[in-house]
Parts: C-alpha cells; structure tokens; sequence
C-alpha cells in the first residue's frame, strides 16, 4: 500500500487538476480506515470536476454510512439517484429513511427500488434477500 500511496501522490503532483486521482487516493484512504481525508479527498475529487463527476457521490454516501453520519449519506445518495440508478444506493436510502427518519411509506418506495427484477447472479439474489429482510423490518415497524 506505500509504495501505491507513493505512485498516487505523484500522479496527483503531475496533474493536480484531474479529480479522478483523488479519487483514486480516497479510495486507498478509505481502506486504510482514515474517513475523514478520505472524505476531504472525495470531496476534492467532485469539486474539481466542477460537480459533473457524479459517481464520486455514490463514494461519498458510502463513506457517511460507514462514518454514520446518516443526515450527510443520504444527501449525497439523493444528489447521486437523480442521475443514476443504483440499486445498493436505494437500499441504503431505504434502511437509513426507515430508521432514523421513521418515514415507512417513502423507504418502502425506496426498497422496491432496490430489488431485482430477475436475479442474474449470487451477488443480486443476495442483495434482493436482504433488502427483503429490510422490507419486512420496515413493514413492521410502518404498522406499530
């Protein structure tokens, strides 16, 4: 990881107008656990691509989940679902709307969003059976 950190910093010295290297770099932050530069780094990342790199949000929204900074998570996911589809950013819109915000009728919204159709593989069947999971958690909770 060093040694790619080193190679990054220099793609960034090299052209420290191009947002995808700090993209790349928060990436790399990311797994190193470090939030907040990799947020910083995010950040950079959608500002100098003049906020037309929309894909970075959906980086961002993932970040806040883990951070749990759920207000943040789902701004970004928002900002992201109005160019993008996403079944995994519906879902996390979903479970966070459920829960923290207590809106049962927009997160089901948002969780028939999230399932597959037709499940293709084992990564989509799994996430339909979680999301599954989080509908009927919602339901119960929308009718107590």
């Amino acid at each position: 990881m060093k040694k790619a950190m080193e190679l990054i910093n220099k793609a960034i010295a090299h052209s420290p107008k191009f947002p995808y290297v700090y993209k790349m770099k928060g990436n790399m932050e990311l797994r190193l656990g470090n939030l907040d530069e990799a947020r910083k780094l995010y950040i950079k990342s959608y500002e100098l691509g003049e906020k037309k790199f929309k894909p970075i949000l959906k980086d961002l929204a993932l970040l806040e989940k883990e951070a749990s900074n759920f207000p943040e998570m789902r701004k970004y996911a928002e900002e992201f679902l109005k160019t993008n589809e996403d079944k995994r950013v519906y879902q996390l819109l979903a479970v966070s709307t459920s829960r923290d915000l207590r809106n049962f009728e927009l997160a089901d919204k948002y969780l028939t969003k999230a399932l597959y159709e037709s499940t293709s593989n084992i990564s989509e069947s799994h996430h339909n059976v979680t999301t599954y999971h989080a509908m009927a958690a919602n339901y119960k909770n929308w009718v107590i």
